[in-house]
């Protein structure tokens, strides 16, 4: 990773598949391979529903860590997939952490980063 601290982004989403998009898209276009997808589950103030909080529901968490340099293309490109600017597109937000380790492939490992790449698009696909 590059100097200065490296920043996590963290996005939470309507589970309608675009967090998985996300995990492909920022791999391709700004070789961010440190993602991660989670459910979470809750309330908030402006969801639709019964009483002062609305009716639980869930949603995918993103999150990628990134190298402090690329933190801002990032989150803009990130902000732009998701059409976070959208009534109820969900909130995203950026945290400096103290400490992150970059895990690559040895370049030249071609046979391997194909294994690698069919074996994680077939985890996205699976239904759980």
């Amino acid at each position: 990773m590059s100097e200065g601290s490296p920043r996590q982004i963290t996005v939470v989403l309507p589970q309608d598949g675009t967090a998985t998009k996300l995990v492909a898209t920022l791999r391709d276009e700004l070789h961010l391979t440190s993602s991660s997808i989670h459910t979470a589950r809750g309330t908030g103030t402006g969801a639709p529903g019964l009483g002062q909080f609305g009716l639980e529901v869930e949603k995918d968490i993103f999150s990628v860590i990134v190298a402090a340099d690329q933190a801002d293309e990032a989150f803009a490109r990130i902000y732009e997939l998701t059409e976070m600017g959208t009534r109820h597109g969900g909130f995203m937000f950026q945290a400096k952490l103290s400490r992150a380790d970059l895990l690559t492939l040895p370049e030249g490992e071609a046979e391997l980063r194909s294994t690698v790449r069919s074996t994680r698009s077939k985890l996205l696909k699976r239904d759980d």
